[in-house]
């Protein structure tokens, strides 16, 4: 993900049978992203990852970092096209992780809604977990037209 625009420019599915251990899995994927997003003469200056250390030992000129709120979302929308619970087969998961990547890419940029005098508007909640109320944007309904078009 481009963590300036939010932009996912490219992704891999690696199946474990492809590699010799299932711990290699994120790297290889790493690998094959980096190479295509380099391949489209795209620049890396700063690789956002959950602190992979295979990734940290293959490129240890980039700066790596902790996860960022956007890379999150996208992960939680993922859950929506390819829900960790069920198995799929290899072809449905390349399909469901484009539509998540188009559905990420089509949405970015929505604009907080505004209530009928204009104003901004908000959600309320407090989750158990933390206890104390919390404020969060609501956006503009999400644009599914794309799915017409595939």
């Amino acid at each position: 993900m481009d963590s300036a625009t939010g932009v996912i420019p490219d992704f891999s599915l690696v199946q474990v049978s492809e590699t010799t251990l299932s711990n290699k899995m994120e790297l290889i994927g790493f690998q094959r992203s980096l190479a295509s997003i380099e391949a489209a003469d795209l620049t890396v200056g700063v690789v956002v990852t959950d602190r992979h250390v295979q990734i940290r030992k293959a490129r240890q000129q980039i700066t790596v970092t902790r996860n960022i709120r956007a890379l999150e979302t996208y992960y939680s929308m993922m859950l929506k096209y390819c829900p960790k619970r069920l198995e799929f087969e290899y072809a449905f998961m390349v399909a469901h992780t484009q539509f998540a990547v188009v559905d990420n890419n089509v949405n970015i940029g929505r604009n907080q809604k505004t209530d009928a005098n204009g104003k901004l508007s908000f959600a309320t909640r407090c989750p158990k977990s933390a206890g104390r109320w919390t404020t969060r944007k609501i956006y503009e309904k999400k644009d599914y037209d794309f799915k017409a078009d595939i």
